[in-house]
């Protein structure tokens, strides 16, 4: 008995249930269609407002380009209809405003070779002529556009990859890091290009190398500057090093004509890593070691500080000894 109520309730409020829901799709529909039919209507209403435009300049001065962004957006007052104002929010950002400079030409002012200008006046003719026919233009903001403009300048300069290195042990880089082009030619405003004195790429990281690296660099930008490319190739040699150690002869740098100078010892022993393939060309022409003897009067004692150059760019991690050595003036 209690089994049969039960279920005879709970159908009850499943038949309640679904008219319930039932009429929350229809109201929703309704609402819906509403709302569309009010919508359609506000957009056959006209409008006063303010619309913002994307603009695009073309055809500066012969030679010359502009210093900073030129205006990207100018704003506009318009009288129009809302379905033109529906169209204009989906088309505007893809079909920007052109003002041509050769048809609306740049206003110098007075006493300056870089300073410009455009009055909204002198724009309405171009801007409203590229309008829809039912936008109809009452003004444009900002009243006037200020624009600098330099010499559009070239030149060449050297590129220098931003590189971290880091090599598997016992292994170096082995010969000078090549880049290709090694030089890149630059182009913009003069007052910016006359500032640049090289090219960095983005940084670089090769980790644990034991062989020649190859890979592209690509070039950090400038913001209005041009380059004639936008990446260069790399090659990191790299190979197995070894320790070697030789000795080399110092020689004297300058020594007065009438003057002998003496030096105890005559030679420094030198302690270096050089990669494998360099090994047999080893020897005292790829160090220079010398005194200066115009440093004698700043030496303490009867000794003098021995400098050391290598004279290979494979050589790395160098040592030698003494640092200091005897000398014996003689006049002759």
């Amino acid at each position: 008995m209690d089994t049969n109520l039960l279920r005879q309730f709970g159908e009850v409020l499943t038949r309640k249930k679904a008219k319930l829901n039932q009429r929350i799709v229809i109201f929703t529909f309704f609402l819906v269609v509403a709302t569309i039919l009010w919508y359609l209507n506000k957009l056959g209403y006209e409008y006063d407002t303010e619309l913002a435009f994307p603009v695009r300049f073309e055809n500066f001065p012969n030679g010359k380009v502009v210093v900073g962004e030129p205006p990207h957006h100018l704003s506009m007052r318009v009288k129009t209809y809302g379905y033109t104002l529906l169209k204009h929010k989906l088309v505007a950002s893809i079909s920007p405003l052109v003002i041509d400079l050769e048809r609306t030409p740049l206003l110098q002012f007075k006493r300056s070779d870089s300073k410009f200008f455009l009055t909204a006046a002198g724009l309405r003719s171009s801007i409203a002529s590229q309008l829809r026919g039912d936008l109809q233009l009452i003004s444009v903001h900002p009243d006037t556009l200020f624009f600098e403009l330099t010499s559009l300048a070239n030149r060449k300069v050297p590129v220098k990859p931003d590189l971290r290195l880091s090599f598997e042990k016992q292994h170096m880089q082995s010969a000078p890091i090549s880049i290709e082009p090694d030089s890149v030619v630059i182009s913009g405003p003069k007052t910016i290009i006359d500032t640049i004195a090289a090219l960095h790429s983005q940084e670089i990281r090769l980790d644990k190398l034991t062989s020649t690296a190859e890979q592209s660099a690509v070039l950090s930008p400038i913001p209005q500057v041009a380059f004639s490319v936008r990446k260069v190739e790399v090659r990191i040699p790299v190979e197995k090093f070894t320790e070697a150690t030789f000795s080399c002869p110092i020689d004297i740098k300058n020594l007065p004509p009438n003057i002998r100078l003496i030096l105890l010892p005559r030679t420094v022993n030198i302690k270096c890593n050089i990669p494998l393939s360099h090994y047999s060309t080893l020897g005292s022409g790829c160090f220079e070691a010398y005194v200066d003897f115009n440093s004698i009067d700043n030496s303490l004692g009867n000794t003098i500080r021995v400098h050391t150059i290598p004279k290979k760019e494979f050589i790395s991690n160098f040592d030698f000894e003494p640092k200091f050595v005897e000398f014996f003036i003689e006049k002759m």
